[in-house]
């Protein structure tokens, strides 16, 4: 018995050692065997990056922007998918969140909302709508997020762990991930293998670091090559860009439950179009193939005013920033976004982003 013993012991010495380094990784990056909760309630001053590599999107992020969301009780909240993330709190005046990243379909936008505590309502709620939320094919190739995505915590579950052993060992393999990068000490608390390893993901206030590793359009010899993906995918009728004549009223009725809602809160709504740039719009024109956007704006126009709120289309605003302003083809920079704010409170003096814009941000 005790020879048998010996030679499982034998045995298991390797495996456990092959099990120990990647969950090491793992544990000490914090991708996972990590509470997100106790990131969620910290009150440290410290800056810190939220970002995963392996469990993010559909496991912590919507989880986690939600309890940080309900926790902060921000008068100022944003909302939306990542194209509102470059909204930062230095543009505004009050407490404030980005919640962005946590909606995938116009459906999700109220299903936060209505989960939010009895107690609580944002002061301003700031909603940008991708273009592609209003197109029929589109929207009917998602699937709306459950409630249980916002309200239930995955961050301990196992599978999230195990499941990315062999993930860690061929960052191993080739070098992405080593001992100096888990270990190396900084001001800033990095959480997520992409934090660590690229210093990627969300900043204290919710908004998104691209971290060191991304290539910008100044990386690229020509404006073709850095919008090549977009221009891509409008020729195939692929991904975000698929094409659309009418505009989607299964959607445009979603966007007016939302307005009913925020109108019966008192919640002071300014939804929006995210911008384009001019290079992406050009190739969209050209192949004829969007005529739903243009008709985005003349529904929900006139539908916002009815019910108390404002919206802004800014999907081809050609002197709003030029194209090196935008980190690829449908995502704008920080600068972009603040010049949405300062067209927006100089265009309408009545805007309810008046009173929490901050216009000495530069």
């Amino acid at each position: 018995m005790k020879h048998y013993i010996k030679k499982v012991i034998i045995f298991l010495i390797p495996v456990i050692i092959m099990l120990f380094i990647p969950s090491w990784v793992l544990y000490k990056s914090g991708e996972a065997f990590n509470d997100i909760d106790t990131t969620i309630y910290s009150k440290t001053e410290k800056p810190y990056v939220l970002g995963y590599a392996y469990n993010g999107k559909g496991v912590n992020y919507e989880y986690f922007k939600f309890t940080k969301t309900v926790d902060l009780k921000p008068e100022i909240l944003v909302l939306g998918s990542s194209r509102v993330l470059q909204f930062r709190d230095c543009m505004f005046k009050g407490r404030f969140y980005n919640a962005g990243f946590t909606v995938g379909t116009i459906d999700d936008y109220l299903t936060f909302l209505k989960l939010l505590p009895d107690d609580y309502q944002p002061e301003l709620l700031l909603l940008g709508f991708d273009q592609w939320m209003f197109n029929e094919e589109y929207y009917n190739s998602k699937q709306a997020y459950s409630s249980s995505m916002y309200t239930l915590n995955k961050s301990l579950e196992v599978d999230n762990g195990f499941l990315n052993l062999l993930k860690v060992y061929e960052g191993l393999y080739n070098g992405k991930i080593n001992y100096k990068n888990i270990k190396k000490r900084s001001d800033t608390i990095y959480l997520g293998l992409n934090a660590v390893i690229n210093k990627k993901g969300f900043r204290k206030d919710g908004s998104f670091d691209y971290g060191v590793n991304h290539k910008y359009f100044s990386d690229f010899k020509t404006v073709d090559a850095f919008f090549l993906r977009e221009k891509k995918w409008i020729e195939n009728d692929k991904k975000y860009f698929i094409h659309g004549e009418e505009i989607n009223h299964v959607a445009i009725r979603k966007y007016e439950e939302l307005l009913v809602y925020c109108n019966n809160k008192n919640i002071k709504l300014v939804s929006f179009l995210p911008p384009l740039p001019n290079t992406v719009n050009s190739y969209m024109e050209q192949s004829g193939n969007y005529d739903y956007i243009s008709k985005i704006s003349s529904n929900l126009v006139p539908l916002s005013k009815k019910y108390n709120s404002e919206f802004y289309d800014f999907t081809s605003v050609k002197n709003l920033e030029d194209d090196t302003q935008y980190i690829d083809g449908h995502h704008g920079n920080e600068i972009i976004y603040n010049q949405i704010l300062k067209v927006i409170s100089k265009s309408n003096p009545e805007s309810k982003i008046n009173g929490f814009f901050n216009s000495s941000n530069n």
